[in-house]
């Protein structure tokens, strides 16, 4: 059997756990359908961002009444795109319940468990153990890699949520152990020199000896992350952004009171902000790093309008729009909307939500972590399906991973750790991860791996 073997025609929790798995490359299914596609565009605005106001950009082209056009939107029915069955690589049993992250390239799985001691497991790609540390006295663990070269950061905690933040090196060195008190995040800077800790309502930022530089007053349930190749980040909370420098100065704020905001991501290059927006207007708003908002769209009402940049930053993913799991792609400089799309399902029975979403590495797929729960019947499991999607809209393919699980995806997509166990409708006992490697699936037609 060829490397990194992916089937048709079965499901992945039917078939029984093997330690290693592979993929033949002639098997993967590229049959998709082709999407009507009319571009369209928004024209650059000049005014500061103003998240109160609403309606669509002036586009390039227009029906005549006020409307701008649109691509056609293309309905998906999941029951007919390809099945393909995806094998683990490797898969690790556990005697309690875990939890998994996958470093950004995927390079290192990292899994948490709570027994007689809170327990963390890290393994590379392969499924070798590389190290692990047991933590006693503390009733829950959680684990995120803060960076690609495989910082992890740890927070350990009891029921009231008094704990430590410990901050691994990828050899296992524990740099910084930090008493906290409440929950608790945190993002490391691109040079890995700098940590941003949100504890309750304030940000710590700290250099890597454990000395805090700068501290700046946030509101409860704050989120903060670094914008790309720069010191500057963006803490965003229930009532503005803000853009502090690297010893908490505030450079700029924008005024969200009026607003349910969903997403504040900024671009690889750290020269955008896109930021998408529910309640009043659900649109997606395009800023410039210091203010001026470049475009805006009007989506669909409802929907979570997550958003995601191409790792060149020239395009922008919306998923989440509407009811019906919506897709839209925006080149993300003039904020023309490439295609549009959306699950032809009964939203009266069935839920749907992309849970993450990924460009593979060679620009070539969309990879998306689709989560569907059946509601006629009040049942509370979810089926987890990954779905493979052309640059043009295609749906090329889904891979059925099965019920009640937490898939973490590497940052390309074609990388995913998986953790379940034997779940039934009442129950998410997770207690196996599986690492699955679907990269030689997502190479463009014609193109060989190096493996």
């Amino acid at each position: 059997m060829d490397r990194h073997a992916i089937r048709q025609g079965e499901t992945l929790m039917s078939r029984s756990r093997t330690k290693a798995f592979y993929l033949h490359p002639t098997v993967f299914i590229t049959a998709g359908f082709a999407a009507i596609i009319f571009l369209t565009g928004c024209s650059p605005a000049s005014s500061r961002f103003d998240l109160s106001a609403n309606g669509y950009s002036p586009a390039e082209s227009d029906p005549g009444d006020g409307r701008p056009l649109v691509p056609a939107e293309t309905r998906v029915d999941l029951d007919q795109v390809p099945l393909l069955i995806a094998e683990p690589v490797w898969s690790q049993r556990f005697a309690d319940n875990v939890h998994v992250s996958i470093s950004p390239p995927g390079q290192f799985v990292a899994v948490t468990t709570r027994g007689r001691a809170a327990e963390v497991y890290v393994y590379d790609s392969g499924g070798e153990r590389v190290w692990s540390r047991s933590i006693p006295g503390y009733d829950k663990v959680n684990a995120r890699f803060l960076h690609h070269d495989g910082y992890l950061g740890v927070w350990v905690h009891d029921q009231d949520t008094k704990g430590q933040y410990r901050v691994y090196a990828p050899d296992a060195r524990m740099l910084l152990n930090i008493p906290v008190r409440g929950a608790v995040t945190a993002r490391m800077s691109d040079d890995a020199s700098t940590l941003a800790l949100v504890e309750f309502r304030t940000l710590r930022l700290l250099d890597m000896s454990g000395k805090t530089v700068a501290t700046h007053q946030v509101r409860q349930g704050a989120s903060v992350r670094f914008i790309p190749g720069s010191p500057t980040l963006l803490v965003e909370d229930e009532q503005e952004i803000l853009v502090l420098s690297s010893d908490g100065r505030v450079l700029d704020r924008y005024d969200l009171r009026r607003q349910l905001t969903r997403a504040v991501v900024p671009s690889p290059d750290g020269t955008l902000i896109a930021v998408s927006t529910g309640l009043g207007d659900n649109a997606l708003h395009m800023l410039g790093i210091r203010g001026e908002e470049v475009w805006k769209y009007l989506l669909l009402p409802g929907g979570s309008n997550d958003v995601l940049f191409s790792p060149d930053g020239d395009l922008l993913l919306v998923y989440n729009v509407g009811r019906r799991g919506g897709l839209y792609l925006f080149d993300a400089n003039s904020g023309m909307l490439l295609w549009r799309t959306s699950l032809d399902i009964d939203i009266s029975c069935r839920l749907v939500t992309w849970r993450d979403a990924a460009f593979t590495g060679a620009g070539s797929h969309i990879v998306g972590h689709l989560g569907i729960r059946d509601t006629s019947r009040g049942e509370v499991s979810e089926e987890s399906s990954l779905v493979i999607i052309s640059m043009d809209g295609c749906f090329v393919a889904r891979v059925t991973l099965g019920f009640n699980l937490e898939v973490a995806l590497g940052r390309d997509g074609a990388l995913l750790a998986v953790a379940d166990g034997a779940p039934s409708p009442w129950s998410y006992v997770q207690n196996t991860v599986h690492f699955f490697d679907l990269r030689q699936a997502l190479e463009p037609a014609g193109e060989e791996s190096d493996d």
